[in-house]
C-alpha cells in the first residue's frame, strides 16, 4: 500500500465512530479518491456528512460542539462529544482518556469538525423535527420535566392556603405545622425546578441551532439553480432564516402552550370536582375567552405578517440600490429609489399600526379576565349554596385560567407565526439537492468534454438558447467560442459545468454523461471565471483559495504567478493579507480579472472555462497569461470578442442563433467571410 492509502485507511478508521454518533454508517466509507484534495471531506460527503476544515482550539473552545477528527503528530484521533468536553477514541474502538479545551495545544493545528447534513430527498416538517431532535433527548427531557414539575408546584400555594384555613378552622396544631413547612419548601424547589428548566431550554436551542440551521442553509447552497432563481437574495435570504423562528417553537413557546394547556385543565377540573353546574359554567366561559382571544391573536398574525412582506419589499428595494450607489446617482435617480422605499415603508407602518389595535384589544380583555370569571362563577356558588369551599375552588380557578389565558396571545402569535414560517420555508426543505447521493465518482478526468444533440431553454423563453449542438474538445485542447450576444456561449459553459441541464441530448466528459456523475467531484477539477464575475470580501488569500481552502499559501503564489499578478500582490505593503471589500479596495479591473483567474487555477484544474475573463487586460499581460496556462497542458475553452483572446486557440466554433454554424483555426473564418474577415480587426463583429 502506498503512504497515501495507508494515511487514508487510518483515517478511515478513525471516521467511523464519529459517522456512528451522527447516526451514520462508517461501513460504506468510499475508497481513497485521487482527484480529492481533501480526501476526508470528501469520504464524509459521500456518506451523507458535512466535514469541515477548522483550527483545533476554535473546534474546542467556541464553535458548537461536534464530533471532530483530529489529529496529533499526523496520526489520527477521533473526539466524541461527552458532558465534559470530547473522549478520544482509539483506532481500535475503545475510548480513551477525557479531552477538555485546554488539550488543544497537545493535537496538530487544523482538524476536521463533523456536521450532519440534511437527506437528500425532500423532507417534511416530521423529519425535520426529528433530524432536530436527534441526539438531544437529555435536554429535551430536561426540558419537559422541568416544566411540568414547577407546574405541579405552582399548585402549593393554593393549596397549602386551603389547608392552613383547615387547620386553624380546626385548630389542628400538626396539620398547620406541616402544611406551612411544605409550603416553605416548595418555594426553593419551585424556582430551582425552573431554573433547570429554563438550563434546559437553552441547551435544547443551542443544540438545536447548532445542528439544523448549519445544515438549511448548506440545503440552500445546494439547491437546484432553477430554483433559486425564482427568488430574489433578500427573499431567500429571510424564508431560510425562518429556521430560527422555527426553533423557538421547542423553546418557551412550546413549553408555555403545554403548561397553559394544564393550568386550565387543573382549573376547571377542580371546579367540576367542587360542582358539576359550576364547572361547566367555567367551561363555558373559558372557552368564549379562548375563542375570542385566538380570533384577535389570527387577525394580529395577519398583519404581522404584512409587515413581515412589507420589510421584505424595503429591503430588496434597498439592498441593490445601495450596490449600485454609483449608476443611481449617476441617473439621478435617488427620489425614484426613496419612493419606493417609502411606499414599503407606509405599507409596514400601516400594518403596524392594525396589529397594534388587536394587540390592545387582547391586552384588555385579558386585563377583565380575572373580575368577569368572579362576576360570572361568585353567583352560580351562592345559588348552589357551595359556601366556602366553592368561595376558595373560584378564587384559585380564577388565578390560574387567568395566568394561563393572559400567556395565550403570546402562544398564538407565535404557533401562527411558527406556522406561516415553516410555509415559507417548506420549499427550501422540499427540493432536493442537485447532486444525488449515488453520484458515480469520475475519477481522474483527462479533459475531454462532449456536447451531443443538446437543447436547451430558459423556463419562460418563447425559443431554446442552444437547438441540437453537438460538440467535442479533446484533452489539453484550447478552444474559442465567439458568437453575436445572446447567441447561447456563457449557457454552453454553463452546461459543461452542470448549472444547468439540457432539454434533450447529452453533456459527456470522459465518456460518461455528467447527469449521472457526483458533480461536486467534476467541478472539483474544473476551473471557472464567469462574465461579470465579483470577487467575495477578504483578504487576498482568501479570494484565492476561496474554492479550495485545503491549499497552503504557497498554492495561492503558485496561482498568482500562473495569473502574472503576483508580483503586483508582493509590492503590496500587507501582501497576501492585503484586504478586498464591495469596493475592491481601488484593485482595478484587469487586476480584480487575474485574481478570478487564480481562484479558478488555485485547485489545478483539468478543464479551465473562461467567459469573457480577460477583457480588461492589455494585450501584454494576456499572452503571458495565457503562455503560462498553456504550458499546464489543460483543456480550455474561452468565451471571447478581443481576437487577440482567440488568435492562439487551436479551434474556434462560431455560435449563432443556438447552433454551432462554423468550426476552424483563426484564420479559416477570415478566408469564408465569417464573423472577423478584417485582418486588422481587434474585436469580433
Amino acid at each position: 500500500m502506498t503512504p497515501a492509502g495507508e494515511a487514508w485507511a487510518a483515517h478511515r478508521d478513525a471516521l467511523k465512530p464519529l459517522l456512528a454518533a451522527l447516526g451514520v454508517s462508517g461501513e460504506a466509507l468510499p475508497e481513497l479518491r485521487p482527484t480529492a484534495s481533501d480526501p476526508v471531506a470528501a469520504a464524509a460527503e459521500r456518506c451523507g456528512v458535512r466535514a469541515h476544515r477548522a483550527p483545533v482550539t476554535q473546534a474546542l473552545t467556541w464553535l458548537p460542539k461536534a464530533p471532530v477528527l483530529a489529529s496529533r503528530d499526523g496520526e489520527p484521533v477521533a473526539l466524541l462529544p461527552s458532558r465534559r468536553g470530547w473522549t478520544a477514541v482509539e483506532a481500535t474502538g475503545r475510548h480513551g482518556r477525557p479531552v477538555s479545551p485546554a488539550d488543544a495545544g497537545g493535537f496538530d493545528e487544523n482538524c476536521w469538525v463533523m456536521r450532519a447534513r440534511l437527506p437528500h430527498t425532500g423532507i417534511t416538517g416530521r423529519r425535520l423535527l426529528r433530524f432536530s431532535l436527534r441526539g438531544a433527548a437529555m435536554p429535551l427531557t430536561g426540558t419537559l420535566a422541568g416544566g411540568l414539575l414547577a407546574a405541579v408546584l405552582a399548585f402549593a400555594a393554593p393549596i397549602g392556603s386551603l389547608l392552613l384555613i383547615t387547620a386553624v378552622l380546626t385548630d389542628d396544631d400538626a396539620l398547620f405545622g406541616w402544611t406551612c413547612a411544605a409550603v416553605l419548601g416548595a418555594v426553593p424547589l419551585g424556582r430551582l425546578l425552573a431554573e433547570m428548566r429554563d438550563h434546559s431550554t437553552s441547551a435544547l436551542q443551542t443544540r438545536i441551532e447548532a445542528t439544523v440551521e448549519p445544515a438549511v442553509w448548506e440545503r440552500v447552497l445546494s439547491l437546484p439553480l432553477p430554483f433559486l432563481r425564482r427568488y430574489s437574495s433578500v427573499r431567500l435570504l429571510n424564508h431560510a432564516g425562518g429556521i430560527g423562528r422555527l426553533r423557538s417553537l421547542l423553546g418557551p413557546s412550546g413549553l408555555d402552550a403545554l403548561l397553559n394547556a394544564l393550568f386550565s385543565a387543573v382549573a376547571i377540573i377542580l371546579l367540576m370536582l367542587v360542582d358539576g353546574i359550576l364547572g361547566l359554567v367555567a367551561a363555558a366561559v373559558t372557552a368564549c375567552l379562548l375563542t375570542l382571544l385566538g380570533w384577535l391573536s389570527w387577525a394580529q398574525q395577519k398583519h404581522d405578517m404584512r409587515v413581515y412582506d412589507a420589510v421584505e419589499s424595503v429591503q430588496s428595494t434597498v439592498y441593490p440600490a445601495l450596490l449600485g450607489i454609483d449608476e443611481v446617482r449617476a441617473y439621478g435617480a435617488q427620489q425614484l429609489v426613496f419612493r419606493k422605499w417609502w411606499q414599503g415603508f407606509d405599507a409596514q407602518k400601516c400594518a403596524d399600526d392594525a396589529g397594534l389595535r388587536h394587540a390592545e384589544v387582547s391586552a384588555a380583555l385579558i386585563a377583565a379576565t380575572l373580575p368577569l370569571l368572579l362576576c360570572v362563577l361568585l353567583p352560580v356558588v351562592q345559588l348552589r349554596g357551595i359556601g366556602l369551599t366553592g368561595i376558595w375552588a373560584v378564587s384559585f380557578a380564577g388565578v390560574q385560567l387567568n395566568l394561563a389565558l393572559s400567556r395565550l396571545p403570546g402562544v398564538l402569535q407565535a404557533v401562527f407565526t411558527l406556522r406561516t414560517t415553516y410555509a415559507r420555508l417548506e420549499p427550501i426543505l422540499a427540493t432536493a439537492p442537485e447532486t444525488p447521493p449515488a453520484g458515480v465518482l469520475p475519477g481522474r478526468l483527462t479533459g475531454r468534454a462532449e456536447l451531443r444533440g443538446v437543447t436547451f431553454g430558459y423556463p419562460g423563453s418563447a425559443e431554446p438558447v442552444l437547438k441540437g449542438v453537438d460538440l467535442t474538445v479533446e484533452p489539453g485542447e484550447f478552444l474559442a467560442v465567439v458568437g453575436e450576444s445572446g447567441a447561447g456561449k456563457s449557457t454552453l459553459l454553463r452546461l459543461l459545468l452542470g448549472l444547468d441541464r439540457p432539454d434533450a441530448g447529452a453533456v459527456l466528459l470522459d465518456g460518461h454523461d455528467l447527469a449521472g456523475l457526483d458533480l461536486g467531484a467534476v467541478r472539483g477539477q474544473m476551473g471557472y471565471v464567469p462574465q461579470d464575475s465579483k470577487v467575495l470580501r477578504g483578504t487576498i488569500r482568501s479570494v484565492i483559495l476561496g474554492s479550495a481552502p485545503e491549499h497552503d499559501e504557497e498554492a495561492a503564489w503558485y496561482a498568482a504567478g500562473l495569473a502574472g499578478i503576483a508580483d503586483e500582490i508582493r509590492a503590496l505593503p500587507m501582501g497576501m493579507d492585503t484586504r478586498l471589500t464591495d469596493g475592491e479596495s481601488g484593485f482595478s479591473g484587469g487586476q480584480l480579472q487575474r485574481l478570478l483567474i487564480a481562484r479558478a487555477l488555485v485547485g489545478r484544474p483539468r478543464i479551465l472555462l473562461l467567459d469573457e475573463a480577460t477583457s480588461a487586460l492589455d494585450n501584454a499581460t494576456q499572452d503571458e497569461i495565457s503562455t503560462a496556462i498553456g504550458a499546464l497542458g489543460i483543456t480550455r475553452i474561452v468565451v471571447a470578442h478581443r481576437l487577440s483572446t482567440i488568435r492562439r486557440a487551436d479551434r474556434i466554433v462560431v455560435v449563432s442563433d443556438g447552433r454551432i454554424t462554423e468550426s476552424g483555426s483563426a484564420d479559416l473564418p477570415s478566408a469564408s467571410g465569417g464573423p472577423f474577415p478584417d485582418p486588422d480587426a481587434t474585436t469580433l463583429t
